[in-house]
């Protein structure tokens, strides 16, 4: 149990990120959905969003960001753009769940499946994915996945059936998706796969734009706003980018791989995706000036 409680702490500060250098101070301008101009933003054919959390996030950090209000979250940006968008609601402590594959042989030989540790979250996402397509009148969902929220989208889409059900194509659901610093690709090295064989799951059986000749749409943010440094000072961005990124990558990286903080930039664009690169922009929700990917300001540079 340890072993597993130093896995999590590890996934949830080097893959999430979620550290004091990128707080906001409020003392800054902040541009939030309610100060944009609304009559030149807003889109009378709004995409159906719904927002997969990133590991260890809750779905009120796109809610309410460090309780900064909700003018200041994601979904209010994206309501403000006239899209409707929903947040699958997961908690901070449902992520500990994870702990119940301890007790499975393929946790502990990284052969483990996205079901066998991230039921919870599969299960949530698909009801909320349901809920949003039936309230909608039947408009087809796009997934927006930020960071492990991306790859565990590719997990419920699949094969085709959503979140394995044979009676629900995932193409009769859902339209695209979108993800957001996501590490779409495993490490190289087998023992730094913090996600016990899940990833490579994916990535061997649902490999890049998988869905894309069904009519689901794939498009792929990030950003190679900060450069890793193993020589930095100690709590600088570089330093911890070197350590995140060789945690991502698997093998210890070179002075100067571009990322966005917490994922090295040549583990997030999918091969046929849509690649956009945004200059800038960090990783995580505390970012400074909130200059992370569902900032009220950067939200516009992806989604048009």
């Amino acid at each position: 149990m340890r072993e597993l409680s130093i896995l999590l702490w590890l996934f949830t500060r080097q893959v999430e990120g979620l550290y004091s250098l990128y707080r906001p101070s409020y003392k800054l301008h902040l541009v939030t959905s309610a100060s944009m101009q609304k009559g030149e933003v807003e889109n009378s054919q709004g995409l159906n969003i719904v927002v997969l959390p990133g590991f260890g996030n809750a779905g009120v950090d796109y809610l309410n960001p460090r309780g900064m209000g909700e003018d200041f979250g994601m979904i209010s940006a994206l309501r403000h753009l006239g899209h409707s968008a929903e947040v699958v609601p997961i908690s901070r402590l449902s992520w500990l769940r994870i702990a119940r594959g301890v007790t499975s042989r393929r946790f502990w030989t990284y052969d483990s499946e996205p079901q066998d540790l991230f039921s919870f979250y599969l299960k949530e996402t698909e009801r909320t994915v349901l809920e949003s397509f039936e309230k909608s009148g039947g408009q087809k969902v796009t997934l927006v996945g930020h960071s492990a929220g991306g790859w565990l989208a590719r997990a419920i889409l699949g094969d085709g059936d959503f979140n394995g059900d044979r009676r629900v194509p995932s193409s009769d659901v859902c339209c695209g998706l979108i993800s957001l610093g996501t590490p779409h690709f495993p490490p190289s090295n087998i023992e730094a796969d913090m996600t016990r064989g899940c990833l490579r799951f994916v990535d061997k059986c649902f490999p890049g734009t998988h869905l894309k000749n069904r009519g689901i749409s794939y498009t792929s943010v990030g950003s190679g706003e900060v450069l890793a440094d193993k020589s930095a000072n100690q709590g600088t961005r570089e330093r911890f980018a070197h350590q995140s990124y060789t945690a991502v990558i698997g093998e210890d990286v070179l002075r100067g791989e571009a990322g966005d903080g917490v994922v090295p930039l040549s583990r997030m664009h999918l091969p046929g995706a849509h690649n956009i690169t945004l200059p800038g922009v960090y990783h995580s929700i505390d970012a400074p000036r909130l200059r992370w990917y569902g900032g009220p300001e950067v939200i516009t540079q992806w989604l048009s």
